[in-house]
C-alpha cells in the first residue's frame, strides 16, 4: 500500500479547495473521486505536456489493482470509463503503439475479465473493444470525397449538417497538426507566431 504521508505531498489545493497541482497519481485519483473543475476532457486535452500515454495507463492499472475494498467498484467502474473516453475520443493521438495496445488488451483480458461479473463493466470492456475493432476496420481517416458524385447536385440540395461535416473533415487534419500546448496562454495572439 501507498504511504499515504508521502502521497499527500504530491497534491495541492487552492483556497477554493480546487485543485492546483498534483502528481499523475494524485490527479487521476482526484478525476475518480470527484466531479471538480478539473475534468476527464480537460486533463485528457493537455495531459501530454507533462506525462507519456504509457505512464497513464500503468497509473489506471494500478489504480484498479489497488482499489480499497469499500470503493473497490466504484473505481473499477470509473478506470473502465476513463478508458472507453480516451480510446473512442483520442484514438487517433494516443493508440497508434502496438504495445500501448497490447498493454491495454492483457489488463482487459488478465485482470478485469476474471475481477468483474457485472453487466455494466463488461460491457463497458466489450465497448473499448469494439472502438478498436471498428478504428481498425475503417482506419482513423474517413473518405472526404464520395466515389462517385453526381453533377446534378448543387449545394443547396444538400443539408447544412452534411456540409458542416465535410468542411469539418477537411480541416480536420489541420486542426489535428496543432498540439494542446499550443492553445494554452492564447499564443496565436502573440506578435511572434512561429
Amino acid at each position: 500500500e501507498v504511504d499515504e504521508k508521502v502521497n499527500n505531498e504530491l497534491v495541492e489545493y487552492g483556497a477554493e479547495k480546487d485543485l492546483k497541482a498534483a502528481s499523475l497519481e494524485k490527479l487521476l485519483q482526484h478525476l475518480m473521486e470527484t466531479s471538480g473543475s478539473l475534468s476527464l476532457d480537460t486533463f485528457l486535452i493537455s495531459y501530454r505536456n507533462f506525462a507519456a500515454p504509457k505512464r497513464v495507463l500503468l497509473c489506471l492499472i494500478y489504480m484498479y489493482c489497488v482499489a480499497p475494498g469499500k470503493k473497490r467498484e466504484v473505481v473499477w467502474l470509473r478506470v473502465l470509463n476513463f478508458i472507453r473516453s480516451w480510446v473512442t475520443k483520442y484514438f487517433d493521438e494516443d493508440w497508434t503503439d502496438e504495445e500501448q495496445i497490447q498493454r491495454l488488451f492483457n489488463f482487459l483480458d488478465d485482470i478485469v475479465a476474471p475481477s468483474y461479473r457485472n453487466s455494466t463493466a463488461l460491457a463497458t470492456v466489450k465497448k473499448i473493444r469494439d472502438c478498436f475493432t471498428e478504428k481498425r476496420r475503417t482506419g482513423s481517416d474517413r473518405n472526404i470525397v464520395p466515389k462517385r458524385l453526381e453533377t446534378s447536385i448543387s449545394l443547396w440540395d444538400m443539408r447544412s449538417s452534411i456540409i458542416l461535416e465535410q468542411m469539418i473533415m477537411i480541416e480536420h487534419s489541420f486542426f489535428r497538426a496543432i498540439r494542446p500546448g499550443e492553445c494554452f496562454n492564447q499564443n496565436w495572439t502573440n506578435d511572434d507566431k512561429s
